[in-house]
């Protein structure tokens, strides 16, 4: 706020006069009150201390260059860089259409799911996408990944790597040494991450070319160092915990993702997720509590979809009604990532895969389902042969005995 004193304000003299002997001197003394509160200290008439409100308010506002109004910001025009919200690609466009362009910064996003359905995955495809030209959808910093559940999956990073130097080659932009704007982080206990919190992730953010920080996972110190006892003791150490990844974000405009667990519920207010070749569906809620949950901005929830392969391999062997999890096991694994909280976007869900390069979203899962019955129908085909060799050997096994 500007603090230039009353006495150089274009008011009337009585105004000024009666102001400054209430001591009333500045944009912020004026501007803490109600227009009531200033009527009584000062004695002033109502439109007097309107207009003093008035006068005080522009000062602040100036030209306008420092505020702007909700339609400049979803039209982003006319408004300081600062002022705009940036996203970073998740390094596919049928993603990045899904989440309106990718994970917002600053902010603090929850990616929650069980084991194996793509969280890692998800996050080393940012630490990559990050560093991507504004051109591209990333934001030419780097990343810090910060490990609690063992080593960092090195290998896994390398493989995707080779993805995104073929982008910048298509549009002749200059190379990234994309695993040297990884930093890397190892926390085994709640201490040894407060320690990386307070002391080395400062340093690396004051550098200024950090623009993502990843905590893989949040779940695994706090479920494992407190007991139910001290569960009112964890839910206030998340909630500072949690407090401070946000000012660490605001301050440094810097974009925070934690990963979370699950755990089974019985509770009605919970996410279904259905597993395995026989569409069993199982009762999950992101763990570490009700705390946690009102500190996120963001939350996204990653799942297998192996189910999905049924209808068709049913609709293959619908005489015998028979399941075939060796021949879904062969098939690529679909994932599911859907939307449970988010200021910009509605509940919704989409589909991806993972391969060798990285995650790779999927357009349509009905159409994309239906391409693989080729390759289904030959699988089945072959295990029927199989299986009838195997019963003729049987037979003449038998037959020569």
């Amino acid at each position: 706020m500007s603090m230039e004193d009353i006495a150089h304000w274009e008011l009337p003299p009585r105004i000024i006069r009666a102001a400054t002997e209430a001591n009333l001197r500045s944009c912020h003394s004026i501007l803490t009150l109600s227009v009531g509160d200033i009527q009584r200290k000062t004695n002033l008439s109502l439109s007097d201390s309107k207009l003093l409100t008035m006068i005080a308010s522009k000062k602040v506002l100036g030209t306008g260059s420092l505020y702007h109004s909700a339609l400049q910001l979803l039209r982003r025009e006319d408004c300081r860089p600062a002022a705009i919200r940036k996203v970073i690609s998740c390094g596919c466009p049928l993603l990045d259409r899904f989440l309106r362009g990718g994970i917002l910064v600053p902010s603090l996003t929850e990616i929650v799911g069980e084991s194996s359905s793509g969280k890692t995955q998800f996050c080393l495809q940012l630490c990559l996408a990050v560093q991507l030209p504004s051109d591209l959808g990333g934001l030419h910093g780097g990343a810090v990944y910060i490990c609690t559940e063992g080593s960092f999956p090195t290998k896994r990073l390398h493989q995707m790597i080779p993805f995104f130097e073929k982008r910048l080659a298509q549009h002749h932009l200059d190379p990234i040494k994309f695993s040297d704007n990884v930093f890397i982080e190892h926390a085994m206990t709640i201490e040894e991450l407060q320690d990386i919190m307070e002391d080395t992730l400062p340093k690396l953010l004051s550098r200024g070319n950090i623009r993502l920080v990843i905590i893989d996972s949040i779940a695994a110190l706090f479920r494992s160092e407190f007991d139910f006892k001290e569960a009112a003791q964890r839910a206030t150490r998340l909630h500072k915990f949690g407090r401070q990844l946000i000012r660490y974000g605001s301050e440094y405009n810097t974009g925070f993702i934690c990963v979370n667990q699950v755990s089974d519920s019985m509770n009605s207010r919970t996410f279904d997720i259905q597993q395995g070749e026989r569409n069993i569906v199982r009762s999950v809620v992101p763990a570490l509590g009700l705390a946690w949950s009102n500190v996120v901005n963001i939350r996204l929830i990653l799942s297998r979809c192996e189910y999905l392969y049924n209808s068709i391999i049913n609709d293959t062997n619908a005489e015998s009604n028979e399941s075939h999890p060796d021949l879904v096991s062969q098939l690529p694994v679909i994932r599911k990532i859907k939307v449970l909280l988010a200021p910009h976007l509605r509940t919704s869900e989409s589909y991806f895969l993972v391969d060798g390069l990285g995650i790779k979203g999927i357009e349509n899962v009905t159409a994309f389902i239906v391409s693989q019955m080729p390759k289904l129908k030959s699988d089945r085909d072959i295990t029927n042969m199989a299986d009838q060799t195997n019963e003729l050997m049987q037979q003449d096994h038998n037959n020569e005995n």
